[in-house]
Order: C-alpha cells, then sequence, then structure tokens
C-alpha cells in the first residue's frame, strides 16, 4: 500500500489525498484507489477496503 500527497497548483486552496493498494491472488491482482479531501485519509477504513477486495478474488 502507499500514499500519495498531491498538492494544487492552482489558486483554489485544497489538497487531495490518494492511497492505493495493490492485493493479488495468483494471476488476479486487484487495485483500490482511495481519496480524501481536506482531511487525512481514513488508514484502517481503507486497509479493511484493500483486504475485502482481495478477498473477493478467487
Amino acid at each position: 500500500m502507499g500514499g500519495v500527497h498531491r498538492a494544487r497548483t492552482s489558486p483554489w486552496p485544497g489538497y487531495n489525498n490518494h492511497l492505493y493498494g495493490v492485493g493479488r491472488d495468483g494471476n488476479t491482482v486487484a487495485v483500490v484507489e482511495w481519496e480524501s479531501n481536506w482531511t487525512q485519509p481514513d488508514a484502517p477504513a481503507f486497509k479493511e477496503t484493500v483486504k475485502a477486495a482481495v478477498n473477493k478474488l478467487y
């Protein structure tokens, strides 16, 4: 799992946080992206989402 903080270059104030998770079961891969605006991302909820996505693979 990894995270990216992207600062805006426009005059509009704000920021985005993007979390990425990658899981694999055999030859099948799941990629999960989670975006959080204005606040810190909810890492525990993101981890559960990634686990749920990987568990739905074969």
